[in-house]
């Protein structure tokens, strides 16, 4: 079996793709040519770009995930549940912009100490994965058309504290702060 390295092997798929020698070096075959070089560069060649079919999902809505696109074992997919949640916010996070987002996780299955080395590991594949939609509907929905069975863990509201501006600076002994 012949080894070619990557710069020989790259530049000869760019020879036969815009029709320059191999030998020629790489930026020479790029460079813009002189009115007066009669070389045929790329720049000069004309040539048709083949037109693929792509079919791109244009909705969150149409796309599904399927074990031939994961590479997970049916049984895996099939039998495990999945929670739909609101991520908690960042300890370093005082605002509430991009609260709105809602995840898909699977719940975890087993998990081991690594004996060697204290780290965590796991023969999970979906353990790790996250799936982030725009709203809670729109995850029940792709888990639906999965075949995923479900739950939605609603968040928590934050209670905000009623409290007075005036209080800093009353005398009363409840709200009075001792600056001794």
């Amino acid at each position: 079996m012949m080894r070619l390295g990557v710069r020989r092997v790259a530049s000869s798929v760019l020879a036969m793709r815009y029709g320059a020698s191999a030998s020629m070096p790489l930026a020479r075959r790029f460079a813009t040519s002189d009115s007066s070089s009669s070389d045929n560069t790329a720049v000069q060649k004309q040539q048709t770009v083949p037109q693929f079919d792509v079919q791109t999902a244009t909705n969150n809505t149409q796309a599904t995930v399927g074990p031939f696109l994961t590479g997970t074992p049916v049984e895996q997919l099939k039998e495990r549940r999945v929670r739909i949640t609101v991520p908690t916010r960042n300890v370093m996070q005082s605002g509430e912009a991009k609260m709105n987002r809602w995840v898909i996780t699977w719940d975890t299955k087993e998990r081991w100490q690594n004996p060697l080395m204290g780290w965590a590991s796991t023969a999970d594949p979906l353990s790790n994965v996250d799936v982030k939609f725009d709203s809670k509907e729109d995850a029940i929905a792709f888990c639906e058309r999965n075949g995923w069975t479900y739950y939605v863990h609603e968040p928590s509201r934050r209670r905000r504290m009623k409290k007075n501006y005036g209080n800093n600076f009353s005398w009363d002994k409840r709200t009075r702060k001792n600056t001794k």
